[in-house]
């Protein structure tokens, strides 16, 4: 039976914008028990119709916390959470054309684990991500790749490495352009937001995040299709947005 530690007690929720493709509105991607386990799942929404489901993932894994990007050439990057008896590690998938390639695990150093995985497409088609994990049984730490012409990067530590706890990833831009890394840690006796915002020559210190940046709790939720069971983790993709951008 799957602890209910791993899903962190959150749904996952993110609003993105990006590349218009092929005249789709929206693009879904969620966790769903198919009686058995949870897999990935993919819609497209077109002319205001959800097209049937497709299922991405068919393996022995608890398939979690999805994470969804649009690269600039319109490629499609899924990566989730594989929860095994003997393990947790990130898989990922890449699609165009509505064609999917088969999950690949992100190769990691012998015995470590990763979850809770957070995506960013970069403007020069490179493809960065963050998740929570370890090694050798110490606290979970935050850790980051980037994906360009010539594979994955060497995962390496955001934060500086400590013996509390570091979890709930997110990648994104911030209104500066800057990459930023934001993450749940654990601070003198409790979780804190904290901040680190990525240059050339790495991360920067982490800092709390400000209480005016933290979002609020009552934030509106999108209207997802009637076969998405409630309270599932979802990461959904508005496309029209992108394009009433690009006409202005």
């Amino acid at each position: 039976m799957l602890r209910k530690n791993i899903f962190f007690g959150l749904t996952a929720l993110f609003v993105l914008s990006a590349a218009p493709g092929q005249g789709a509105e929206q693009e879904l991607v969620w966790s769903q028990s198919d009686g058995l386990r949870y897999e990935i799942y993919h819609s497209v929404r077109n002319e205001g119709v959800w097209e049937l489901p497709q299922k991405l993932t068919d393996n022995n894994a608890n398939n979690l916390h999805p994470a969804f990007v649009i690269s600039p050439d319109s490629s499609r990057w899924i990566f989730w959470s594989a929860v095994n008896p003997d393990g947790i590690a990130i898989e990922y998938t890449t699609g165009k054309d509505g064609q999917w390639a088969e999950p690949v695990k992100l190769e990691l150093e012998e015995g470590s684990t990763a979850i809770a995985p957070s995506a960013l497409a970069a403007q020069d088609g490179s493809v960065w991500l963050a998740w929570s994990g370890g090694s050798g049984g110490g606290q979970d730490e935050i850790y980051w790749s980037r994906h360009a012409a010539s594979g994955w990067q060497k995962p390496k530590l955001v934060n500086t490495s400590n013996q509390v706890p570091d979890i709930k990833p997110e990648i994104v831009l911030n209104a500066q352009g800057q990459i930023e890394a934001r993450w749940q840690g654990f601070r003198g006796g409790q979780y804190k937001p904290l901040v680190s915002v990525y240059s050339g020559a790495g991360w920067s210190p982490e800092q709390e995040v400000p209480e005016d940046e933290k979002k609020p709790e009552d934030e509106k939720k999108p209207e997802l299709p009637d076969f998405v069971p409630v309270g599932s983790q979802h990461v959904l993709i508005d496309l029209s947005s992108a394009k009433e951008g690009a006409g202005k």
